[in-house]
């Protein structure tokens, strides 16, 4: 990697009668290249500029589109044409797989690379030269490479008021520990610190116990307002359920004036994975405390650009969810971008500020058709579900899929699953044809979710059962009960675009303005207005819209958002 330390640019100079040698040409480059360079990294900074989307192209590979993009140093990287390529052929995998198993998250990362090409005969070389005994090349071909790393960003962009600080302060076979918080507070001012405990682990139970000693911080409905003060922070899971994250959010006060900085210190860091006890050095994390926390982050972002002598930054493309073994390996999900790694373009801020400034709510007169079914005929979804079956399952217990978002809103909805058998799909709630296990659907009608559990009746090898489900909704007929209903139940949004969101009305007629009480949850998403305009923020994500009727609460509807 080169570095972005600022230096004096010296160029070549040409006169009458110069013998130019390959050295003056190849001065003449590296002007132009780190002149380039050092504007791209001090106007634009690093990310990706456009296109480079990362898809799930089957259970085993992914595709990467085409796409530019700038690295930490200014350099170009373009990916001319879409590629799919296998996760396991990716750089970095063989060293990934020997030290994770189970559920495990990876990311994908692009980076610059350069190889010479055209190789030719060169008649100037000399008996001397013994250094380079083989050809000469005519190119230097621009390309880039794609590895895989468990290695997360010390520092992200992916909050929407604040420039977070996120510090791991353990890691370990089956749980990572993480605390974020803002890295510029105002002073007397209120912030939340989050604590994550990222299980990755289903076969062991977590106990995890710290301090956090405060330095010009003080927590909530704390007495002591002399500075410091102390935050107790445990966490104790007792079954054996799914990988997932957990928050712990503790509310703290800058009680220091601006120009110092406080200190969030981790002390005496404990956790046990199931019967295994692990312990973590002290992390410590300092926040300045300003007193106009814009202009202060605007400098400090100003003062990285120009101290970072050796900008190592890797540029995040994808978020890869997998479930991995030594035999083998199943590709989950992918998220695009998952630390909000983009550099905003002109198009983008002109697109954004037309948005801001002329899309408005439309008048109530405004007639707004949607694709409705035709009478009696269900609303379908389909999608695939996996429920993980552990080394250890033993004849009569019963594992859980992750609740599973059906897109048919809440209420009464049918599921019926099938399991994936090779290549059948059996479509059973039974034993039938099967004698290792059963399963059946859980419907959630609050929420607009389901899940598959499996019961094991014999013991069977570890395994990742997949699922085919479809989801259906027969329209009311007949029923008087009254219910608003949000169309469309579903919808697919841009970073910061804009989409409305429509309610139907139990007597037919049109909502008006006030009667409504929007919300999105949860809220870091985007924002709504009272006529149900929803504004996306640049985080990526799975949202869900509620609404409900001021004057009658038991009126509410559900649908579901994501912000891609």
């Amino acid at each position: 990697m080169i570095s972005n330390k600022l230096k004096v640019f010296e160029r070549n100079r040409y006169f009458y009668g110069k013998l130019l040698t390959a050295e003056d040409f190849i001065t003449e480059q590296i002007y132009f290249n780190d002149k380039r360079r050092l504007l791209n990294n001090m106007l634009f900074g690093s990310g990706v500029v456009t296109g480079m989307s990362v898809v799930k192209a089957d259970d085993q590979s992914i595709a990467v589109d085409s796409g530019f993009a700038l690295d930490s140093s200014g350099r170009e990287i373009i990916v001319s044409e879409p590629k799919v390529i296998k996760v396991n052929e990716l750089n970095g995998y063989s060293s990934f797989i020997r030290s994770h198993t189970d559920y495990t998250t990876a990311y994908l990362c692009i980076e610059y690379d350069e190889k010479q090409s055209q190789p030719i005969h060169s008649i100037a070389k000399t008996v001397l030269d013994d250094e380079n005994e083989g050809p000469e090349y005519n190119r230097i071909t621009e390309g880039y490479s794609l590895y895989i790393t468990d290695e997360e960003p010390e520092k992200f962009m992916c909050e929407s008021e604040n420039l977070a600080l996120k510090r791991k302060i353990l890691i370990s076979d089956g749980i990572n520990v993480s605390i974020i918080c803002p890295s510029i507070v105002r002073e007397g001012e209120e912030f939340i610190l989050e604590t994550q405990v990222n299980k990755v682990n289903t076969e062991k139970n977590i106990t995890i116990d710290f301090d956090l000693r405060l330095e010009l911080f003080t927590a909530e409905n704390s007495n002591n307002f002399t500075g410091k003060n102390i935050v107790h922070i445990s966490y104790d899971q007792c079954d054996s359920s799914d990988s997932e994250t957990i928050v712990i959010r503790t509310k703290l006060k800058a009680m220091g004036s601006s120009g110092r900085k406080g200190i969030i210190r981790a002390d005496h860091i404990h956790a046990a994975f199931g019967k295994r006890k692990s312990a973590a050095y002290p992390v410590q994390i300092e926040v300045d405390i300003a007193e106009n926390r814009a202009n202060s982050i605007i400098k400090m972002l100003r003062k990285q650009q120009t101290d970072n002598t050796d900008n190592n930054e890797k540029l995040y493309i994808a978020k890869l969810e997998l479930f991995v073994s030594p035999q083998y390996y199943i590709l989950e999900s992918v998220e695009d971008l998952p630390f909000c790694q983009a550099v905003p373009t002109a198009v983008d801020m002109r697109s954004f500020q037309i948005r801001s400034e002329f899309i408005c709510p439309p008048s109530e007169n405004k007639t707004v058709s949607h694709m409705i079914p035709p009478a009696n005929q269900p609303v379908v979804n389909t999608g695939t579900a996996y429920v993980l079956i552990p080394e250890k399952a033993r004849k009569g217990n019963i594992y859980y899929s992750n609740n599973i978002p059906h897109g048919l809103g809440t209420g009464v909805v049918f599921i019926n699953a099938g399991y994936v058998d090779d290549k059948k799909i059996i479509f059973e709630e039974s034993s039938l044809l099967n004698n290792n296990f059963s399963y059946s659907i859980i419907v959630d009608e609050d929420s607009g979710t389901f899940s598959v559990a499996v019961r094991i009746n014999s013991d069977i090898k570890k395994t990742n059962l997949k699922f085919c489900w479809t989801a259906s909704r027969f329209p009311d007929m007949g029923n008087s009960e009254r219910k608003i209903e949000i169309n469309p139940s579903v919808r697919y949004a841009g970073r910061y675009e804009t989409v409305r969101f429509d309610v139907s009305h139990p007597d037919g007629k049109v909502w008006k303005n006030g009667e409504l009480e929007w919300s999105v949850h949860p809220d870091n998403g985007g924002q709504i207005t009272s006529s149900g305009i929803f504004t996306a923020f640049d985080i990526p994500g799975f949202y869900e819209i509620r609404v409900k009727s001021i004057a009658e609460p038991d009126l509410n509807a559900t649908a579901f958002l994501v912000v891609q």
